[in-house]
């Protein structure tokens, strides 16, 4: 799903457009006012459009729509069919097996994200084609965000200039040399308590500059030119009152505002119109200063403009300094400080209050959502539409577009759309009622993935719900739910101090699991009633899944149990992708020592891989069917023993009890059904089906 920023840029360019024209509108009645007056309304009309996408997110939105703008194209993605997995059953030769089985809980192996169905998967299996144009998913392309895309590229250039502006003061800084103790730091300090500005101002001197500047938020700066050693007395203290003068009014953090305005709204000419009018007002505010402390306006004019002669003509100014302005662009500051008629007072705290109460006006601008309303279709694209509406194909599409956009647009906060997304998907997958079939996201999809490659992260524990709630089935070799002590039969109370009472399967792997090394609390009741606490330190566990009867001091599995008799035993924890290589190793092993019979236990094992279910079976049986596949979309499938891995006709009996699922009962019945093996114990678990793993485009996929 493609995210579309174009309503959301509508939004703001309308909202901004609303505020800078306003501006535009008020400026020039406060022509006669004072400069700190009009650069008040600049400052408040950049930060205003600054903050109103972020307030629009706060406060409760009432949406208007704009007629004649077509926004189909933007959602079509979010509208994308849910890809379809052929259905119906299949069957199996393995009747002995699955002969009326009873339903059983699922067991599930936490040592990833998600739960290991047990399920035989076809990693990799492309669905079925369609038979008819009706199954036929639509073919949707995504369409591509250009405003969004141009805008973020002109705000990503806007910012990075700025950030540009940062290291080029940054570097000239490293450059300056501080101005020791004497009569123009004792000048500064006389001045910098005159105007109250009690921040530690610093004070720097370089030759790279011929104008001063002045920068720095929290730790003010300002730099001389070296040429200032020779100034007068007169004009270095009118040269060092306009420089505090930008400090006591906090005009290097309006500058930086204004300019993170201007990258967010570059777009717009009137915001490249406010900051320069903010740059304007700032200067001239800061004359206004120094005439306010008794300098003559004339000749403060003659030493403005001895300063900004040495500028040279392609002089870079920082967007985050300030600096005397240039030699061409002072004609109408110089008839500024000469007009006798100007207003010279500050903002007074009556006029910081006026306009603190009419910056709440920005409030119910803020809560107003600009959209556009979708284009009405020409009449024959309209018919087509009916028809299609009276096959009945779009209608379930057409309904889903109409609630998400229903919750979109009425619900009391925006809502998370990938969520929407999962549930919807969720939700589709569980009206097959087949409690095999479900949605796996990318993250899920990648766990169990990684687990039937046999490496995981987690505790290694196979749990499962039952009646009484969580419960350990086995702890894995070597993993640390085993060093802890958490035996089968165990009752898992709580995770980390919150009950497991009530969660489903997924919601006890998702608190269980976290990043290795990481310690996972478990509050457990053992078989014998009593409840322990047990801390256990999660890690990366590589499964071995064909284990022996025990381990020799070599700590390596033996294979033998009775070597008078050359009896072997062998289980299977589960098929994952080394599973047959492993179980033939072990039965290679065997055959030296003399094999005379053969105890295969799947007791508990809860499936895995189909081909690795195939490949084994191939180990057991000389020529035969295996294994054959039915279902209504599908021609029948059969896999064939044929001998390439066969490693003797010894006797066997297969162990089995009410938790042998899925690929595990593949094994059991094909062995069974070719008179190969005897089944000893208890009903499986009863799972007759086979399922493919079907990859989205977008991520995740269908089991």
């Amino acid at each position: 799903m493609t995210l579309d920023l174009t309503p959301a840029l509508l939004d703001a360019a309308l909202k901004g457009t609303a505020v800078l024209v306003l501006a535009c509108a008020l400026a020039p009645l406060l022509r006669r006012a004072a400069a700190a007056a009009r650069h008040l309304l600049w400052t408040a009309a950049l930060v205003g459009i600054l903050a109103l996408p972020a307030l629009g997110l706060l406060l409760p939105r009432w949406h208007v729509h704009l007629p004649a703008f077509d926004t189909t194209a933007g959602h079509a993605e979010e509208a994308a069919p849910a890809a379809g997995a052929e259905g119906g059953g299949v069957l199996l030769h393995a009747r002995h097996v699955l002969d009326a089985p009873l339903p059983r809980p699922k067991a599930v192996l936490i040592a990833s994200r998600v739960p290991p169905p047990p399920a035989a998967f076809r990693p990799g299996e492309p669905p079925p084609p369609p038979h008819t144009p009706e199954e036929a998913a639509p073919e949707h392309h995504a369409a591509v965000p250009w405003p969004a895309i141009a805008w973020a590229t002109g705000a990503g250039l806007s910012l990075a200039w700025l950030g540009l502006s940062f290291v080029s003061l940054w570097v000239l800084r490293r450059s300056c040399r501080p101005v020791g103790d004497g009569p123009t730091v004792a000048l500064l300090g006389e001045l910098a308590a005159l105007l109250g500005v009690r921040r530690r101002v610093c004070l720097l001197t370089s030759d790279r500059r011929a104008v001063p500047m002045t920068w720095g938020v929290f730790r003010p700066v300002v730099l001389l030119p070296a040429n200032a050693d020779g100034w007068s007395a007169e004009r270095l203290r009118l040269v060092l009152l306009h420089e505090l003068g930008h400090v006591q009014r906090g005009d290097c953090l309006t500058q930086l505002l204004g300019h993170l305005a201007r990258a967010l709204y570059w777009f717009h000419p009137l915001a490249w119109l406010a900051v320069a009018r903010l740059h304007a007002e700032q200067e001239a505010a800061c004359d206004d200063v120094v005439l306010r402390h008794g300098a003559a306006a004339a000749d403060y004019a003659e030493h403005l403009l001895a300063v900004t002669a040495q500028l040279p003509p392609g002089f870079f100014a920082s967007p985050v300094a300030l600096g005397m302005a240039r030699a061409d662009d002072l004609r109408r500051r110089l008839v500024a400080l000469l007009d006798a008629g100007r207003d010279r007072r500050p903002v007074r705290r009556r006029g910081a209050l006026l306009a603190a109460i009419a910056a709440l006006g920005l409030l119910p601008l803020a809560a107003v959502g600009f959209g556009a309303a979708a284009v009405a279709p020409p009449p024959e694209e309209k018919a087509a539409q009916a028809k299609d509406n009276d096959k009945g194909a779009p209608k379930p599409l057409k309904r889903l577009d109409e609630v998400r956009k229903k919750l979109r647009e009425f619900y009391v906060k925006p809502p998370d759309e990938k969520q929407l997304t999962r549930d919807a998907i969720r939700g589709m997958v569980k009206g097959l009622n087949d409690r095999f079939s479900e949605y796996l996201t990318p993250d899920e999809l990648t766990q169990v993935e990684q687990q039937f490659r046999g490496s995981l992260t987690g505790i290694g524990v196979q749990l499962r719900v039952a009646d009484a709630g969580i419960t350990v089935m086995t702890a894995l070799e070597g993993s640390p739910a085993l060093e802890a002590g958490l035996r089968p039969g165990d009752l898992v109370e709580s995770i980390d101090g919150k009950a497991t009472a009530g969660l489903t399967m997924q919601e006890v792997v998702k608190r269980i699991l976290g990043p290795a090394g990481e310690v996972v609390k478990l509050r457990v009741v053992h078989a014998d009633g009593v409840v322990e606490e047990m801390p256990i330190k999660r890690a990366r566990i590589t499964i071995r899944t064909a284990e022996g009867f025990r381990r020799g001091d070599d700590d390596r599995w033996r294979f033998l149990l009775d070597d008078r008799h050359k009896v072997g035993y062998l289980r299977i924890t589960q098929f994952t992708g080394q599973t047959a290589g492993e179980v033939r190793e072990a039965l290679l092993a065997l055959k030296k020592d003399g094999l005379k019979g053969l105890l295969l236990d799947l007791r508990s094992c809860p499936g895995g891989l189909l081909q690795q279910a195939i490949k084994v079976c191939a180990l057991f049986l000389k020529d035969g069917t295996i294994l054959t596949t039915r279902g209504p979309r599908k021609e029948e499938q059969s896999w064939k023993a044929d001998g390439k891995d066969y490693l003797g006709d010894f006797p066997l009996v297969v162990l089995l009890n009410g938790e042998t699922a899925s690929a595990a009962e593949i094994v059991a019945g094909a062995l069974r059904d070719r008179d190969r093996a005897v089944l000893l114990g208890t009903r499986s678990y009863g799972k007759g089906s086979v399922q493919a793993v079907l990859k989205l485009d977008e991520g995740g996929a269908l089991k």
